[in-house]
């Protein structure tokens, strides 16, 4: 942070300046003038070529079985100058500076390294050999280059290095500089180490290098804790660092800085946190920077525009793991608000080029993904656009390393999909489809596989209710091709899995047949239909709501609806006997029950095909079944006055067979069509009477019928009290209709 300031309040004294980060282990001196950069700039500061550049560009230029005019081109280049300048980057606009000021960086090197192959920064820096570079690559001269080449070009270079003797921290207080300035705090450890270095480089500099000592954070002063460990330093400086009486007394009093409140937890520049010019921090960097360099420096006049900006760049934008962990378990409208800033924070941060730290990301995009439905049931609009945000943050931060994101960012597609995709337009739905297919076809596993072949039968089905029957047969071409790459790879198949296969290979027909009943191919597309039950035919009946049986379903489905051309009437009817025994349960269902019925009631010469429609659609008699006919016929009239007059039509059919399965039927239907009245009577006051009456008519003809079939009384005046209530005059069987005016 010293070296920071110095360097910036030398720059802004007209000043030119070089800061060098040779703290190759743990680089961080970018950090503290990110403020002063656009976020894009400051990231590419961060990621420029520096000084580990420098050096293995060396090392792999000196070669044995080089000429002596490639040497000569070599030297030539780093006295020049040229590896370093390309690898310096300036912190301040020119605009900023006084004339002929600059405020240069030269990094510890960037993200990837030759060496000569490309390699990551760890690895390039745990492979470089300090002993070779010196031993046997004469790595002295480029240092020396260099050095003069820094000198020659400004008036400061400021190095940054960690304290220390062997390799990096040996170069930086022996070999590069001109004045090292031991920065310690007063602890005996500091003290101790620093107090060995000074020693070190008086040894083999001698008075070739000056040495200053700067004490830093100095707390408690005027006190008995921090006199105790300044005279202690002063003695261990003095004893084993080399150090004079003068000039140690000197030192403590011109370029100590004080500990100060308020400094903040980010790297930044006092100034810009200064609440005032007078501000101590301030005023002990100009301190310092004015004995470092022997001539007046004075704190610059710096704009009120310029100081907010930098604040705002600096401005704190994420919370930490710990806070996100926590915030799971806070109130969920809280959560999701809180989420949606946080998300938004780190979106602006990429989309500027910032940086972000990866497990905080890791973990804010976890905790997003994870919500449910219910967790944003008091703002579903703001849950969406939580997801979405997270899927741009998302994209950005795969496109730089796909690796560590694509799974992320696979998850919450999938996520997104699952809980918006009834709210999303049908081009947006098949963008996010495809999205997903490129994102699973990059790992192409057995389970990738069959994921891809489930979101590609979905986008076919989205291509077939857009019409599109191009691209619907294009995107059924690519789950066959996914479907042999399954099953070639993955001979023996867990049963799980063949389900899976089984199902897509039925979509497959269920999907083409319908493209083909688009194209009005009728005979083409329920010879499709009839191929993909048989696809099914192994499948049993069950209480569960499993994807065989809603193919199933939809396939007797299609046939039961099927022109009588194409499927004969008896057939028509079979298949819609199995439509609602497949069906049961499925809303669809419901939706379709009129429709299905329809085959049926044009064979009224064969009794027992209603009665197994019936018995099929209604079940048992547990009254679960009945609810689901009540809940949907009973909430709108037209609805109701459709199943009260299929129920009628089906029961005077029924009533030719007279046995105890014929009884029960007409028992089932009796029920639904009370339960479906009452459900009704919830809106009787909005029931006009030209519907009272039709309704009235077709329960009065249930009514005639059931009677007329000796059912018992009690289900008869169920019925009765059931339309009694719907506000019409009490009626009786066989009492004839109302007319119709």
């Amino acid at each position: 942070m010293a070296l920071a300031n110095v360097a910036f309040l030398a720059a802004l004294n007209g000043q030119r300046v070089l800061v060098m980060d040779w703290d190759l282990e743990a680089p961080g001196l970018a950090y503290y003038f990110r403020g002063l950069l656009e976020a894009p700039d400051a990231k590419d500061l961060k990621d420029a070529p520096g000084v580990l550049d420098i050096l293995w560009d060396w090392s792999c230029s000196i070669k044995e079985d080089q000429s002596k005019a490639e040497i000569e081109v070599l030297l030539k280049r780093f006295k020049e100058g040229v590896p370093f300048q390309a690898c310096v980057r300036p912190l301040l606009e020119p605009e900023r500076l006084p004339p002929g000021a600059t405020l240069d960086f030269l990094g510890a090197g960037s993200r990837s390294i030759l060496t000569p192959e490309p390699r990551i920064y760890e690895e390039a820096l745990a492979r470089f050999s300090w002993s070779s570079f010196f031993e046997e690559e004469a790595g002295g001269h480029a240092l020396l280059s260099l050095r003069l080449w820094a000198k020659s070009k400004y008036d400061i270079v400021l190095v940054d290095s960690r304290t220390g003797l062997a390799d990096v921290a040996g170069i930086c207080t022996m070999q590069i500089p001109d004045l090292v300035l031991l920065c310690f705090v007063l602890n005996r450890q500091n003290i101790d180490g620093i107090a060995k270095v000074a020693a070190a480089i008086r040894a083999n500099r001698e008075e070739a290098v000056a040495i200053r000592a700067a004490p830093m954070r100095v707390a408690r002063q005027d006190t008995s804790e921090e006199s105790d460990a300044r005279a202690r330093a002063i003695w261990e400086l003095k004893r084993v660092g080399g150090f004079s009486s003068e000039a140690i007394q000197k030192d403590f009093s011109t370029l100590q800085v004080p500990a100060t409140d308020n400094v903040p937890f980010y790297e930044t520049l006092a100034p810009f946190t200064a609440p005032n010019p007078i501000d101590p921090l301030t005023f002990s960097y100009l301190r310092l920077a004015t004995e470092l360099l022997g001539k007046p420096i004075v704190i610059p006049s710096l704009d009120v525009e310029w100081i907010e900006l930098v604040r705002r760049r600096l401005q704190p934008r994420h919370a930490t793991v710990e806070y996100i962990a926590k915030l799971k378990s806070a109130d969920p409208t809280r959560v999701v608000t809180e989420l949606q800033r946080l998300i938004e924070s780190a979106l602006d941060a990429e989309m500027d080029g910032g940086e972000l730290d990866e497990d905080y990301v890791a973990a804010l995009v976890e905790a997003v993904i994870g919500l449910e439905m219910a967790d944003m049931a008091d703002s579903p609009v703001d849950g969406e656009e939580l997801q979405s945000r997270t899927l741009d943050l998302l994209r950005i931060l795969a496109a730089e390393q796909p690796n560590k994101w694509q799974a992320s960012l696979t998850l919450a597609i999938e996520r997104y999909l699952g809980l918006f995709s009834f709210n999303l337009e049908t081009e947006e739905e098949l963008a996010l489809l495809d999205e997903l297919d490129s994102l699973l076809a990059q790992l192409p596993t057995l389970v990738t596989r069959l994921k891809r072949i489930g979101y590609r039968r979905s986008a076919a089905r989205l291509f077939v209710e857009e019409r599109n029957a191009e691209a619907a047969m294009q995107t059924v071409g690519e789950i066959l091709t996914l479907i042999q790459e399954a099953t070639r790879e993955n001979v023996n198949l867990a049963s799980e899995h063949m389900d899976e296969i089984i199902a897509a290979e039925a979509d497959i027909s269920l999907l083409t047949g319908d493209v083909n009943r688009m194209q009005e191919e009728f005979k083409r597309a329920y010879k499709e239909y009839q191929k993909g039950l048989k696809r099914l035919a192994h499948i049993e009946p069950g209480a569960s709501r499993t994807e065989l049986s809603h193919l199933r379903f939809e396939l007797h489905s299609r046939l039961a609806e099927a022109p009588s051309p194409f499927v004969p009437e008896l057939m028509a009817a079979d298949h819609a006997i199995q439509a609602v025994k497949w069906g049961g349960g499925f809303f669809s269902m419901l939706t379709r029950f009129i429709r299905f019925a329809e085959p049926v009631l044009s064979l009224p010469e064969h009794p027992d095909i209603a009665l197994a429609f019936c018995e099929s659609a209604l079940g048992a008699q547990d009254g679960r079944v009945q609810a689901q006919f009540a809940h949907y016929f009973g909430r709108q009239l037209n609805l109701a006055t459709n199943f009260l007059t299929t129920a009628v039509e089906l029961s005077r059919i029924i009533v030719q067979i007279g046995d105890e399965r014929a009884k029960s039927a007409l028992l089932l239907l009796a029920e639904t069509s009370k339960l479906v009245l009452r459900n009704l009577n919830r809106r009787r006051q909005t029931i006009g009477g030209k519907y009272r009456d039709e309704i009235s008519s077709k329960i009065i003809e249930l009514m005639n019928v059931l009677k007329n079939y000796g059912l018992p009384a009690e289900n008869i005046s169920d019925l009765e009290e059931a339309l009694a209530v719907l506000g019409t005059r009490r009626l009786r069987a066989n009492q004839p209709p109302p007319v119709e005016r």
